[in-house]
C-alpha cells in the first residue's frame, strides 16, 4: 500500500472536528455551536464522521442553517470522509450548557 492509499484511510481527531465546528456560530445567539454545547459527540465511522447534536430549541428555525454549516464545515477538513450529523433530544438543551457564559 503506498503513502496515498494509506493517507485516505486518516480522519481528523476529535479535537479538529472541534476546532472547524468552533467556526459555526448560531447566527440568533452569536456563539459558536461547540461553545454553547450543541455538540453531544465526535466520533469516527467506517465510512468518515458523526457529529452527534442537538439544537437550543425542538423545532429551532435555523436547524438546516446550522445542519449545512456543520456539515461543510467539516467536510472541509482533509480526508475526512462521510459526515454524518445525528440530531438528539435528549438531553435536552439548556443555558447552563454554554460553555464559559460566565468567563469576560
Amino acid at each position: 500500500m503506498g503513502p496515498e492509499a494509506a493517507a485516505e484511510g486518516i480522519h481528523p481527531g476529535a479535537a479538529g472536528v472541534a476546532a472547524i465546528l468552533r467556526r459555526v456560530v448560531d447566527p440568533e445567539i452569536g456563539i459558536d455551536v461547540v461553545r454553547l454545547g450543541l455538540i453531544y459527540g465526535i466520533e469516527r465511522t467506517p465510512r468518515g464522521v458523526r457529529v452527534v447534536h442537538t439544537l437550543t430549541t425542538t423545532g429551532c428555525p435555523l436547524a438546516e442553517h446550522l445542519a449545512r454549516a456543520m456539515r461543510v464545515a467539516v467536510a472541509s477538513l482533509p480526508h475526512v470522509g462521510e459526515v454524518e450529523l445525528r440530531l438528539v433530544t435528549d438531553p435536552p438543551w439548556h443555558p447552563d450548557m454554554i460553555q464559559g457564559f460566565l468567563e469576560p
